[in-house]
């Protein structure tokens, strides 16, 4: 074992401590006054935002998929460090948990760990800062392991289908919907800081800084569909767990908020339509390329 796979095999265990102790940080902070006097539902509730819908983060069924999906693949890796192949420990070959992207998944553990700390503790401003670096983390380490994804993939696609199924299924969809709830998550933060916080003097108004993060997030949506279609589709042609994080919050917003103005639920309707619009293109892209080439061969077609 060389010097490399020894600091994969020690970060890929770090990686589940420190996803083990951000969950069960969490569990404490919204079930019980374990970590302060308020816990993360009470501080969410005592600051509503006309997007905060009220499962959120305790009762959303999305976050328990969320984490579930992330205990899988990082149970899967586990295993990777036991199970041997033909090239040896599957860990290793292929490897896509590269050193950069579970030093940026531990990062981002770490700046959740802080988030839930702070944010029982009414600290608004601070909250929204550790949420967007979490996100931000997020980002690097999904980047980090698609590329690490398609330049392992020709090699070991022939021999180890399955593992590269299972990455592309398992890893990679679990890392984009993680971080993809923290993404919202983010823009909800954003609204509650720039409604309550007593830094922004006068406050604004509810109304529009939901509108300011429902914008943002409308046009990260038509970002990320072109920019994954058009210059990083062989590195993204799999992901599509974002679509569903951001459909089933668009919905749990309508459904759930009564108070919600006219142009947010202008923005929010924009918002799904738009979002089974970019999945739409991205299924029809995906099918016609995979009809003229095999999707191995990807790379050479968009050349």
């Amino acid at each position: 074992m060389n010097y490399k796979e020894f600091a994969v095999l020690c970060l890929t265990y770090c990686s589940v401590i420190v996803f083990a102790a951000n969950l069960v940080l969490n569990i404490l902070a919204t079930r019980g006054h374990y970590i302060s006097n308020h816990t993360i539902t009470e501080v969410t509730l005592k600051y509503p935002t006309l997007i905060t819908t009220t499962g959120y983060r305790t009762n959303s069924a999305l976050w328990t998929i969320a984490l579930f999906w992330t205990c899988v693949w990082l149970f899967y890796a586990i295993t990777g460090t036991c199970r041997r192949g033909i090239f040896g420990r599957v860990i290793f070959n292929p490897l896509v948990l590269t050193v950069p992207m579970q030093i940026c998944w531990i990062v981002a553990c770490a700046c959740n760990i802080c988030w839930v700390l702070v944010w029982s503790r009414e600290e608004l401003f601070v909250g929204f800062m550790l949420m967007l670096l979490c996100t931000i983390s997020g980002i690097g380490c999904l980047s980090f392991l698609v590329v690490a994804t398609e330049e392992m993939e020709r090699p070991t696609r022939k021999d180890a289908k399955v593992d590269v199924a299972l990455i592309y299924i398992i890893i990679q969809n679990g890392v984009d919907i993680l971080f993809s709830w923290t993404a919202v998550s983010t823009l909800v933060n954003l609204s509650v800081f720039l409604s309550y916080d007593p830094v922004m003097r006068p406050p604004m108004q509810a109304s529009t800084a939901c509108t300011i993060s429902l914008s943002i997030l409308l046009g990260t949506v038509w970002l990320r569909s072109v920019s994954e279609n058009v210059a990083f589709y062989k590195h993204t042609r799999y992901l599509y767990a974002w679509y569903g994080v951001l459909i089933t919050s668009c919905i749990e917003i309508l459904l759930e908020t009564s108070n919600v103005d006219d142009v947010n639920v202008i923005l929010t309707i924009a918002l799904i339509c738009s979002s089974f619009f970019c999945l739409g293109v991205k299924g029809f892209v995906s099918l016609y390329r995979n009809r003229i080439v095999p999707s191995y061969d990807v790379d050479v077609a968009l050349r």
